[in-house]
């Protein structure tokens, strides 16, 4: 459920850092807007036209952490400037003709369903890895600080339950090696300031 972003001062503070990274010129210019979302778990989602969604969990988990918050931000930035909803909707429908040709015009069936979900599931991972790889950049250009950018991925890290081979089904990469990624990332732009 979404909530009114005038009496939140959490949502009016994110709000505030999203101004500061979509004024670089890197960010498409679109009319974005942030909506605050009501649950627990901490997470950001980038939906179609330029909405962000923020939950209740991630403002609090952030509350105290610019930069963090600002790195997350910068993520779901980078899903528009890579267009990836664009990409998805193009790779469902020339799916769903190709499963109409080959199967019949049955696309909600079971097999298209997994088929689906397996042929998007490496996609979906270099996705996210690209989107990280643009949020640490963003941050660097922007707040010319990147400390704390990944200290979501150390709080999912703490907070996974599931076994490892569960990788295999997820639609993003593991968080130990997105830490581990962007911490890579990090000390090569920190090699880069004169």
């Amino acid at each position: 459920k979404a909530l009114e972003t005038d009496s939140n001062p959490a949502l009016n503070r994110a709000e505030a850092i999203l101004q500061r990274l979509v004024a670089s010129p890197d960010v498409p210019n679109l009319d974005y807007q942030l909506v605050h979302l009501s649950d627990a778990a901490p997470n950001a989602f980038a939906f179609p036209g330029g909405t962000i969604g923020v939950t209740s969990g991630l403002l609090e988990l952030t509350e105290t952490d610019e930069v963090s918050l600002a790195f997350i931000l910068a993520h779901e930035l980078g899903h528009f400037v890579h267009r990836d909803h664009l990409k998805g909707i193009g790779r469902q429908v020339g799916r769903s003709l190709a499963w109409a040709v080959l199967f019949g015009n049955d696309p909600s069936g079971l097999f298209s369903i997994h088929a689906n979900h397996w042929l998007d599931m490496d996609y979906s991972r270099e996705q996210e890895s690209a989107a990280d790889q643009f949020a640490i950049q963003l941050v660097h250009q922007v707040y010319g600080n990147m400390e704390g950018s990944g200290r979501f991925f150390e709080w999912l890290e703490n907070h996974s339950s599931h076994p490892a081979w569960v990788e295999w089904w997820m639609s993003h990469p593991e968080p130990t090696r997105r830490r581990q990624d962007l911490e890579k990332e990090m000390d090569r732009l920190k090699e880069t300031v004169p």
